[in-house]
């Protein structure tokens, strides 16, 4: 599924640090948007895909939180780990 970057989606230091904190900043990406406005995140390596996938939800709360009240993501969806 294709994903994309929305105008607010750049400024992702404003909502993204803030929602996550920085030890997960630090290895999780937001990648883009899709159309069922899922979160699509890349993670540094196979622990940190984990650690998304068993956070997942408190995530999607707080970065809901972040975005509130313009934009609301209906989960995360985490891709293979970026290449380092």
């Amino acid at each position: 599924m294709p994903v994309t970057r929305p105008e607010w989606f750049s400024d992702f230091d404003a909502w993204w640090w803030p929602a996550v904190g920085e030890d997960v900043a630090r290895h999780v990406d937001p990648v883009g948007i899709d159309d069922h406005t899922r979160l699509h995140v890349r993670c540094s390596s196979s622990a940190w895909r984990t650690q998304v996938h068993l956070l997942g939800t408190s995530l999607t709360v707080r970065v809901n939180e972040q975005l509130a009240p313009t934009t609301v993501i209906t989960g995360i969806v985490v891709q293979a780990a970026r290449s380092q």
